[in-house]
């Protein structure tokens, strides 16, 4: 995975960014454990930059991802 600096934070993220979208009720609507397998999937891959908001709906698979 490459890895970029975020402006002069000094934190280095993914340069693949997992939008949480499509794991929401508006999208996909994966199942609690569905999405948490695939946030650690994503995880274990090196992403660890995630896009979501408040209007996804999906911050109980993010909060047990």
């Amino acid at each position: 995975m490459e890895y970029r600096s975020l402006g002069k934070t000094g934190i280095k993220v993914s340069r693949l960014c997992f939008g949480t979208l499509t794991l929401s009720p508006i999208q996909k609507n994966l199942g609690v454990s569905a999405g948490v397998k695939l946030l650690n999937e994503a995880l274990d891959s090196g992403v660890n930059f995630y896009d979501t908001a408040e209007l996804y709906n999906n911050y109980d698979i993010l909060a047990q991802a």
